[in-house]
């Protein structure tokens, strides 16, 4: 007779040593010097977005110009992209 090949899967402590192994999004990495620059990005588009448009209110509302919403989505896209960049590094 052949071998018996087993099916079962990863035992339960090997589930678990994967699991701590892993990071969460939004837990510091200790290991990752480029939070404290990554995340001073996303306070910078932040401050970008306050700044541009304190007075007029950032979303976009019907009947803006092209360049109106072109420079809300500028700003928008640079905060999304540089929080998602943080989310998962950081």
């Amino acid at each position: 007779m052949g071998a018996v090949l087993s099916t079962a899967g990863p035992s339960q402590q090997e589930l678990n040593d994967n699991a701590q192994s892993c990071p969460v999004p939004g837990t510091p990495n200790k290991n990752d010097n480029d939070c404290e620059k990554i995340n001073k990005e996303v306070q910078d588009a932040k401050a970008e977005i306050d700044r541009k448009f304190r007075n007029v209110g950032a979303a976009c509302r019907a009947g803006m110009s092209r360049w109106a919403l072109q420079t809300r989505k500028a700003s928008w896209l640079r905060l999304a992209r540089a929080r998602s960049i943080s989310i998962q590094r950081c």
